[in-house]
């Protein structure tokens, strides 16, 4: 097959950095983007400002469009200028990367639903309660408007390596110290391997459409909790969990469920969708 260039906007984050990664060893030629102009060997490129003269390489078949302000709290807090990256910037430059004929794969979230009920449809109808779920849906409309020039591949919690969070649940664990997680705020974990997998496919095909990966089930962030503690070989007592609403009533939203029906990547690309402690297992071999 010939693939062509690859355009990673955003390549210095999770997925960026993993699908960029995963490109190089297999030899393809790949372009990535990070609006920190310092960084060596990256175009630079802000989507909150895309200059009028920006142009992409030469022959880019497929653009990965991972760039994107993902900090709930900070959406909440400045709609506006989030906006710019999310939506404006990411459709605007989808739009001029489809007019020289480059295939657009786009990551979204679960958060585009309310989460009140569990394995989502693709086609069900959005109906996101926070700014970032809106932001995602105005994203995912504009470029599913594009016909067969778009994918839309949207993920639920992706284990990416070094997470601050379980890093932070096995530090203490192993010190003998108390940990606190959410007994009530679920999660329906999917290592990041099978997300670049998935993308990658995707892009290949040139699989326009709404995707959806996620793991099987949901699982609360305390069952997670617990699988760490047994995991290290910790007391269980330690995992002491709280209800959401006491220890962050600020949160903006917390769904019920997670978890989207993920049978198109199974049945097209023969991807299941993982059981989540099997994920959690795999992510926590790093503080083994």
């Amino acid at each position: 097959m010939a693939h062509g260039t690859t355009l990673v906007i955003g390549a210095e984050g999770g997925i960026g950095q993993a699908l960029t990664a995963a490109l190089r060893r297999e030899g393809r030629a790949v372009f990535g983007t990070s609006r920190r102009g310092a960084s060596t060997g990256l175009l630079h490129l802000d989507l909150a400002d895309i200059p009028p003269d920006f142009a992409a390489p030469a022959d880019v078949r497929v653009a990965y469009l991972c760039a994107a302000v993902t900090a709930t709290d900070q959406c909440r807090k400045n709609p506006a200028g989030t906006s710019r990256v999310n939506v404006h910037g990411t459709l605007r430059l989808a739009e001029r990367l489809a007019r020289v004929g480059a295939f657009v794969v786009f990551p979204s979230t679960n958060m585009v639903f309310d989460g009140s009920v569990a394995h989502r449809r693709a086609d069900d109808a959005r109906c996101p309660q926070s700014e970032y779920g809106r932001q995602k849906a105005l994203a995912e409309e504009g470029l599913l408007a594009m016909g067969g020039q778009a994918a839309v591949v949207r993920l639920t919690k992706v284990l990416t390596p070094g997470m601050g969070l379980f890093a932070n649940w096995s530090a203490g664990l192993k010190a003998g110290q108390a940990i606190a997680p959410f007994a009530n705020m679920p999660m329906a974990p999917i290592p990041l391997d099978l997300v670049v997998r998935a993308m990658l496919d995707i892009g290949d095909r040139r699989a326009g459409g709404v995707w959806q990966i996620s793991a099987s089930r949901d699982v609360s962030y305390a069952e997670a909790a617990l699988r760490l503690a047994s995991f290290l070989g910790a007391p269980t007592q330690l995992v002491q969990p709280v209800p959401w609403r006491e220890a962050a009533p600020d949160l903006e939203h917390v769904p019920e469920y997670t978890s989207l029906d993920a049978s198109r990547l199974a049945e097209v690309l023969g991807l299941a969708a993982p059981d989540p402690l099997e994920a959690l297992d795999n992510a926590y071999g790093a503080y083994a």
